[in-house]
């Protein structure tokens, strides 16, 4: 993480409240605060990205498949992903759906990459049973890395994070509303702490969803971000349970709904929702797609960086939400036996001149630009931005 990014944290019982210094220059006191946020989907560790990060002293290193998009995500004022493995280190490490472990140099990488906050609330979160969900959330702390959506105590339950972003503080809630057929038998009593679970289409809990928003802003948040794992994999339009979690997130007060699960991404927009009588606007992601993992499948290696920009209205409170983001795939090429991956940003990639790629290499990242500029609309950032004279592309 960039000495920039300036952080410390106290814990209050069910809130976690964090200084997070941005990259930017201070705010004008007198003006009106604004800052830059990025989130991603899921960040994974599979098995074939463990065997190319091990190093023959077996040990592990994770950063060069995130290389190309470093920095920028070190670039924004708060960076987001949802943390889709487990850190159980008494256990064997595993990249396979029976159950997710990874070694915690993960973190590592992404505490290089700038990441301030990881959600942990998904349907693998409970892979090595409860004590893995503990572990997990320790390693994440013990990183320098806030996380939200499970626990280490009961006390804890329905905890969110406050981050001071550039002078806004936005506070960040994760629940998952799946949990995997094998993980399902690991659950157990603790479970109903150290996960949040939420299911928001039922009437107590959209109850449990408005409650815990309130209690952010009640805690000082300017902004709320919802974090949501939900949905279908593979289906390229979210269905409707997503679309319902997504307005009881709206509805209960929240500024930004994120969801995640589908492996693939979805279509983004902007919902309009009435909350204590005050219309308001509502940014939502439907599917946020993989970030980071060794996927196969085309539609797998599809991803973004979404870029927020927040601009706080001092006199009246609102909340101005520029969205835009960056498409990103996750190039794969084998060298000696071992399949290797790396995040590329597609615009630049396919724009840049001085490319090594094949002809052949830039029309599989030309197809996928294509597919999702249809999906998410045109990537309008600029063709320079991750230019790295240190790194060439992959064919």
């Amino acid at each position: 993480m960039t000495v920039a990014k300036r952080w410390t944290a106290r814990i209050l019982l069910v809130l976690i409240i964090i200084s997070c210094a941005g990259t930017l220059a201070e705010t004008d006191p007198d003006g009106d605060p604004s800052c830059s946020v990025c989130v991603v989907g899921d960040l994974m560790c599979l098995d074939a990205q463990m065997k190319a990060a091990e190093q023959q002293d077996g040990s592990f290193d994770f950063s060069a498949p995130f290389s190309l998009v470093r920095d920028e995500l070190r670039s924004a004022d708060l960076t987001v992903g949802n943390l889709e493995t487990v850190f159980a280190q008494d256990r064997p490490y595993s990249g396979q759906l029976t159950g997710f472990n990874a070694p915690v140099a993960y973190l590592d990488a992404l505490k290089d990459c700038g990441f301030d906050v990881l959600v942990t609330a998904n349907n693998h979160c409970l892979d090595m049973g409860t004590e893995g969900v503990i572990s997990t959330a320790e390693a994440v702390r013990d990183a320098g890395i806030a996380q939200v959506g499970t626990n280490v105590s009961p006390e804890e339950k329905d905890r969110c994070v406050i981050l001071n972003a550039n002078g806004i503080r936005i506070a960040i809630l994760s629940y998952t509303m799946l949990v995997n057929r094998i993980a399902a038998a690991r659950y157990d009593e603790t479970a109903r702490w150290c996960v949040h679970f939420l299911d928001a289409r039922k009437h107590f809990e959209k109850a449990r969803l408005q409650e815990a928003v309130r209690a952010a802003r009640e805690a000082g948040a300017d902004a709320v971000m919802v974090y949501l794992h939900c949905g279908t994999e593979y289906r390229k339009e979210p269905v409707k349970s997503q679309i319902e979690m997504a307005e009881c997130a709206a509805a209960a007060g929240a500024d930004i709904v994120i969801e995640s699960h589908t492996h693939t991404l979805q279509r983004t927009e902007i919902r309009s929702v009435s909350v204590d009588g005050k219309e308001k606007e509502v940014f939502c992601a439907y599917g946020m797609g993989n970030f980071m993992s060794s996927f196969r499948r085309e539609d797998g290696r599809q991803g973004m960086i979404l870029r927020l920009r927040l601009t706080l209205n001092r006199t009246d409170g609102t909340l101005g939400i520029k969205p835009s983001y960056i498409a990103t795939y996750t190039d794969q090429w084998h060298e000696n036996g071992i399949r290797f991956c790396r995040i590329v940003p597609l615009r630049p990639a396919t724009e840049d001149p001085d490319s090594t790629m094949t002809e052949a290499g830039r029309a599989a990242l030309e197809r996928n630009l294509r597919m999702i500029e249809k999906r998410i609309g045109p990537d309008a950032v600029s063709v320079g931005t991750f230019r790295n004279d240190e790194d060439t592309l992959r064919p």
